[in-house]
């Protein structure tokens, strides 16, 4: 099982590193969940059925399961943000931190955007959606599975389940996108599909299996070219999960049941290297997304591969110290009094983001970027014209900047009041003795020469008339900015 979860962090790594190389990589987390609903679904039965099932028990496991690197990765996230974001992205940060703890980012990213929305790219903890749905599923799941075990119909509850969950995912779909990929009703069948298996084991534990070697081979091997399929030809235009999410999930189930005996699961999924990535997956995952995430913040553009290269090898150290040093001492319950350090250390994690969201602790960094506006306006020539400058223009009245004062214009910036803003630049740009830049227009006004562009201003036309006259007639106006 943990070569399966090495090859499904893989993909989701490698789509969010790259994904015009494996555009469809974010299967890999339709693969954690079916793998997910299986092994958890089997623990729950082995223990109903030798009666000691225990829902506390149960969420104290996957507090010692979730939270140690969870909480680690969020601090971080955090002082990160604090350090390199702007006020407001590290306000958004907080709200996500304090979503990231409660286990519902699902729901706030559900509430702001769709998952491969451009907006997506500019959130450190987009990933945490994941986790959000997973334990949302976990708190129903648990306690609906007993009643229905009770009655002797867990199989059957668990298979209705994924019919009408995959039918209200399709549905959503159609209506709501955005809510068909975050919303824990339409996701759960993904995880019930991994349940059902083990379900339809449980109840097959005494009757030898009848399938042979190369039978269980050809299943394992089908269920991963589905698998290497849905990577490599799905993308982010892809209407998705929908119909689409069937080739990952049906894949994960094919290569689960073939069983670990078979060549697919023993030789490749079984690789050792495989399998050390699968024992990291999660941490892995969670680290990986904010170190590209920030990876971005800090270069021009789209940084380039070496850099990403080092994001995700940095990722990865720190996903093995955190399993290392982290995650195993406290699931061996090495660490004493684990659940209540835990549960302090989320409250502080919460606060953390909730501070942030509040803006608490960003007055010195707002109080500069407000002294970094009042600069800009109080730049010399852009809120009032140049002296003797609309004078001899007639018809630009609205305004007639000319910078510096002291020479002639040579280029001409034109436009509405959206040119204002190149101003500044453009002078510093071209710099001191190599003419004057002369920036003409109207609030609301386009650069063209005709009243219908600007239904709007009745005195555009006059006003662009008059400054493209002027242009024709100073030679001195080599250069023409459009704005």
């Amino acid at each position: 099982m943990d070569g399966l979860r090495g090859l499904a962090v893989l993909l989701v790594v490698a789509f969010h590193a790259s994904d015009s190389r494996v555009p469809g990589g974010f299967v890999g987390v339709d693969v954690f969940f079916v793998i997910s609903g299986y092994l958890i679904t089997g623990i729950l039965m082995r223990e109903m059925h030798a009666g000691h099932f225990n829902v506390a028990r149960f969420y104290a496991r996957r507090v010692r399961r979730l939270f140690p690197a969870l909480l680690i990765v969020l601090a971080a996230a955090w002082f990160a943000g604090l350090l390199v974001l702007f006020p407001f992205e590290f306000k958004e940060l907080g709200k996500h931190v304090s979503a990231g703890v409660g286990f519902v980012s699902n729901l706030a990213l559900w509430q702001e955007s769709g998952y491969f929305d451009l907006d997506g790219e500019f959130k450190p903890l987009l990933h945490l959606w994941s986790l959000g749905i997973e334990e949302q599923f976990y708190i129903a799941w648990p306690p609906l599975l007993w009643l229905a075990a009770r009655r002797g119909r867990a199989l059957e509850c668990a298979a209705i389940i994924v019919i009408a969950s995959l039918a209200a995912n399709l549905w959503e779909l159609a209506s709501d996108p955005a809510g068909a990929f975050y919303l824990p009703y339409t996701r759960a069948w993904e995880l019930l599909i991994g349940a059902w298996l083990a379900l339809d084991e449980y109840d097959r534990k005494r009757v030898a299996s009848t399938q042979s070697s190369m039978a269980r081979t050809g299943s394992a091997f089908a269920g991963l070219a589905l698998i290497l399929f849905s990577a490599f030809l799905f993308d982010r235009n892809s209407a998705y999960p929908g119909w689409r999410a069937l080739c990952p999930t049906i894949g994960t189930l094919m290569l689960i049941a073939a069983g670990p005996g078979n060549w697919i699961n023993r030789r490749i999924l079984g690789h050792p290297y495989l399998v050390w990535i699968g024992l990291i997956s999660y941490p892995l995952y969670l680290w990986h997304w904010p170190l590209l995430f920030f990876t971005k913040s800090l270069t021009t553009g789209s940084p380039g591969v070496i850099p990403r290269l080092c994001a995700v090898s940095i990722a990865i150290v720190l996903a093995w110290l955190t399993y290392i040093l982290v995650e195993k001492p406290i699931r061996n319950g090495r660490l004493r009094h684990s659940i209540s350090i835990l549960a302090a250390a989320s409250i502080v994690c919460l606060s953390l983001g909730l501070l942030a969201w509040n803006g608490v602790g960003l007055q010195p960094r707002l109080q500069k970027y407000d002294a970094d506006l009042r600069d800009i306006s109080t730049w010399p020539g852009i809120w009032s014209a140049t002296p003797g400058c609309a004078q001899t223009i007639s018809g630009a009245s609205q305004y007639c900047v000319r910078v510096p004062e002291g020479e002639s214009p040579s280029v001409l910036l034109l436009g509405d009041s959206h040119s204002n803003h190149l101003l500044p630049g453009l002078a510093a740009t071209i710099g001191t003795g190599k003419g004057a830049i002369l920036n003409l227009g109207g609030s609301g006004c386009l650069p063209l020469l005709s009243d219908s562009a600007s239904p709007s201003v009745d005195s555009c036309g006059p006003a662009v008339a008059a400054a493209f006259n002027h242009l024709f007639a100073n030679e001195n106006l080599r250069t023409v900015i459009l704005a």
